[in-house]
């Protein structure tokens, strides 16, 4: 499996929530954030341990404007990085 295909989001594009389903048996996420094309961080867990061990998770992504945006994903010193566009 390649880094580009631990974990997978969807709806993409999406207007409100997102779901991220880890794709990886050994993947377990340390720290999640989502930033602008700019790299601005505009959402970013505040429990990190809410998504430890999880197969799938939901990020409440309601207050992002339309756009695209990049979900980042931290997970044993390896970040994976995947496009979300909000409409």
């Amino acid at each position: 499996m390649t880094d580009s295909n631990r974990f997978i989001i969807f709806p993409n594009p999406s207007q409100d929530i997102v779901t991220i389903r880890v794709t990886a048996d050994d993947f377990s996420a340390d720290k999640i954030w989502v930033t602008g094309t700019m790299g601005n961080i505009v959402w970013s867990s505040e429990n990190p341990d809410d998504y430890k061990q999880k197969e799938q998770f939901v990020l409440p992504l309601r207050d992002l404007k339309a756009g695209i945006y990049f979900v980042c994903i931290l997970a044993k010193g390896e970040l994976q990085t995947l496009k979300l566009v909000i409409y």
